[in-house]
Formats: C-alpha cells, sequence, structure tokens
C-alpha cells in the first residue's frame, strides 16, 4: 500500500509540475518527466517500459524527438481525388522522445508530450507502437533520416514521409 502511495504522489508532481503547461523547452520538460517517473519503476514492472533492469531508468537518455502530423478525421471525410494530400496532414502537436539505455539500446518507452495554448505539456512515459515502428524503420535506412511520422488515428494506421513540402 505504502509504493502504490508513494507511485500516486510522486505521478501527482509530474502532473502538477509539468501537466499545465510551464514555459520549458520540450527536451527540459522530458528530462524532468523522466526525474519524476523515476520512482515509479520497481523489480514488478520494469519490463513493461522496455528496461533490461530495475535500475535501466537510471541509465536512460533522451533521445531525437519525433514530431507527430496527422490526417483529422473530417479532412479525411473531405477528400476528395483532386486534392493535394499533402494539405490534409498537420501538425498533432504531439512529440515522443524515445528513451534508450547506455549503448545506444532503444527502450520500449517514450516521454509524451502535447501542445497546448503554445506550451509542451507531459502526459508520462508510455510506450507508443507507431514511434517505435518508425525509429526502427529510421535506424534500418528503410526511411531516410528526414522522414516524418504521419497518423490516421481514424483508422489507427502511421506511414512516413520525407515530402512534407
Amino acid at each position: 500500500m505504502k509504493k502504490v502511495i508513494f507511485i500516486i504522489i510522486c505521478l501527482g508532481f509530474i502532473i502538477g509540475e509539468n501537466m499545465y503547461g510551464q514555459n520549458k523547452q520540450y527536451l527540459e520538460l522530458a528530462q524532468e518527466t523522466l526525474k519524476m517517473f523515476r520512482c515509479s519503476v520497481n523489480i514488478n514492472n520494469y519490463k513493461l517500459y522496455g528496461l533490461s533492469s530495475p535500475e535501466g531508468l537510471e541509465k536512460v537518455t533522451i533521445g531525437e524527438a519525433i514530431e507527430h502530423y496527422g490526417v483529422p478525421l473530417d479532412a479525411l471525410r473531405k477528400y476528395d481525388e483532386s486534392q493535394d494530400p499533402k494539405n490534409i496532414i498537420m501538425e498533432m502537436g504531439y512529440l515522443t522522445l524515445p528513451l534508450t539505455e547506455e549503448g545506444g539500446t532503444i527502450v520500449e518507452s517514450f516521454v509524451l508530450l502535447n501542445q497546448r495554448e503554445g506550451k509542451y505539456q507531459s502526459t508520462g512515459i508510455g510506450q507508443d507502437f507507431f514511434s517505435k515502428w518508425f525509429m526502427e524503420m529510421k535506424l534500418r535506412g528503410i526511411v531516410p533520416k528526414e522522414s516524418q511520422l504521419v497518423r490516421v488515428p481514424a483508422m489507427n494506421i502511421a506511414f512516413a514521409t520525407s515530402e512534407m513540402e
């Protein structure tokens, strides 16, 4: 019971300090989120976060941010073949920052940030299938390094594109 209360207190700090959008750069915010989150990882749950050991979170670093673009459902419904498909792709205001262990091993978790009213807010740490897939494709050279991740939430799909402009 004490562990549960301790985790709730730790998560409360994340929400209290970061959720309401302090005027910080997203990397600083991600570092703060990671620092606050470390108290919730233990011997029973470390694998859920893609860590190789319970102490793994102490050794992770934050990788390059992945900005998410998306196709809103309304735009998808109104789209017809005469339109340029690039016109319905929009910024989602959502970033994921991968966690990597020493030596470059990719962890299954990401720091999750949303942008509201021009400020990034931490929404926590967790898994993100599309970000992981996108990173793996870039690391293997299947998609160019300058590619962007585009999600279509209404269809639960994503794709990589290097021509956004």
